[in-house]
């Protein structure tokens, strides 16, 4: 079987290489890929293993299910906040959060300031875009 010469020239992500050079690195606190550097507590590896039991093995609904969404709001109370279950939306991490969060919040033409990636160094020079609209493409400054 032969597979597609173009496989050979593919390379790994930046955040791969990212995460490889914080594996060699001992005690580095890496924050690449989202996952914690020590393993899933047990009470947690538990009440995984009596959901899967109980057959809760389906795709929850988007926003979390409802269950869920009102235990973390009852959490929250306890930090001084004050959420109904409703308010309460989960994410399966930080970048579907912030697309879902300037989704909900940008309209066409208003100005957001971000931080451009640059190759070759972590610094940023913050620049203001405008989100595209009917009116034209996006500007840049």
């Amino acid at each position: 079987m032969h597979l597609n010469a173009r496989l050979d020239t593919l390379a790994p992500s930046g955040i791969r290489r990212y995460a490889a050079m914080a594996r060699e690195v001992p005690g580095c606190v890496s924050l690449t890929l989202g996952e914690p550097g020590e393993d899933t507590p047990a009470p947690i590896r538990e009440a995984a293993r009596e959901e899967l039991a109980a057959g809760n093995t389906h795709y929850p609904p988007n926003a979390g299910t409802p269950a869920l969404r009102a235990a973390i709001a009852e959490h929250e109370r306890g930090w001084g906040l004050a959420f109904a279950p409703d308010d309460v939306v989960l994410t399966i991490g930080a970048t579907e959060a912030l697309a879902s969060t300037f989704a909900a919040l940008l309209n066409p033409g208003d100005e957001v300031w971000r931080c451009p990636r640059r190759r070759r160094t972590s610094s940023c020079a913050p620049t203001c875009s405008r989100r595209p609209s009917r009116r034209g493409p996006a500007r840049s400054s």
